[in-house]
């Protein structure tokens, strides 16, 4: 009786493990399913590449925990400028060094077909973000409006080297700070000078501020 009881009991309990095993293995295969359709749509979707050799690319990392630990972890997070770039790799060395010394930055709106219109554009980087001024009813700024997705990338070598594309979004504002338009200015003055344009001048054409952060670098 006891030797029946004992055996019915096993019986039942290697049942019992055996389906929840089963459902473990079928939760987390789903789960690797889910992830890797995440990541085949956030690519598509920012249109970039595949990595390739000799190319550095950081974009926004879409993690999804494991179902035993997704209360414990974020869904998404979108790196900060500073996460971007790293002065302690050469690429970011390089990236940092180019920001403060750069006079031209091509900015790569989408128009209303669907195609790419790049301008070289004036910028200040504050560290966090690009800051450019636009004369009013320029396309540019209608293409904002419709898709504040945008590239800015710097011009390369003479043999396509030094490549650095960014990507981010594009926000039009009504006014910047004053002591942030005068390090604009500052930074300009030769170029203003060139132009025979004052700084009124300048303000008074150029009264549109459009502010990108980006989220995406990559380049070598």
């Amino acid at each position: 009786m006891d030797s029946v009881f004992i055996k019915a009991s096993f019986s039942e309990k290697n049942e019992s493990l055996k389906f929840r095993t089963a459902r473990t293995e079928a939760a987390l295969f789903q789960w690797k399913s889910d992830l890797q359709k995440e990541l085949s749509d956030a690519y598509r979707n920012a249109g970039q590449p595949r990595s390739r050799p000799g190319i550095v690319s950081v974009a926004p990392v879409l993690f999804r925990a494991h179902p035993a630990r997704a209360s414990r972890r974020p869904l998404m997070t979108t790196p900060s400028a500073s996460e971007l770039i790293d002065p302690a790799t050469d690429f970011g060395a390089r990236v940092a060094e180019r920001l403060e010394r750069e006079q031209i930055v091509w900015l790569t709106t989408v128009g209303p077909t669907g195609t790419p219109q790049p301008n070289p554009v004036w910028f200040r980087w504050d560290g966090e973000a690009f800051l450019v001024f636009s004369q009013p009813d320029r396309p540019k700024l209608r293409n904002i409006a419709r898709n504040p997705r945008v590239a800015l990338h710097f011009n390369s070598t003479e043999s396509g080297g030094e490549v650095v594309v960014f990507g981010g979004v594009a926000r039009v504002e009504t006014a910047v700070d004053p002591e942030e338009e005068a390090a604009y200015l500052d930074k300009y003055e030769a170029g203003l000078a060139g132009l025979s344009m004052t700084g009124d001048r300048f303000r008074a054409e150029y009264s549109v501020p459009i502010r990108v952060v980006p989220d995406r670098l990559r380049g070598f």
